[in-house]
């Protein structure tokens, strides 16, 4: 009887552990895409940047 208790626990903590790395891994889905959201408002911020720089200087870059 306690040999059954103890492989129905450890079948119950089998089971959380792959709810829990479910959850991990769309974590970590969600955490690669807001990156990818970072980086590329990180390169449209640069662009601008570079774009304010040219139109302050009268540059090429003003004529855009």
């Amino acid at each position: 009887m306690k040999l059954q208790k103890r492989i129905e626990f450890i079948e119950a903590r089998l089971e959380s552990l792959d709810v829990l790395e479910e959850r991990i891994n769309y974590i970590e889905q969600n955490l690669k895409e807001i990156l990818q959201d970072v980086e590329l408002l990180m390169t449209e911020l640069q662009n601008l940047k570079q774009t304010q720089r040219a139109q302050n200087s009268g540059g090429p870059a003003a004529r855009i």
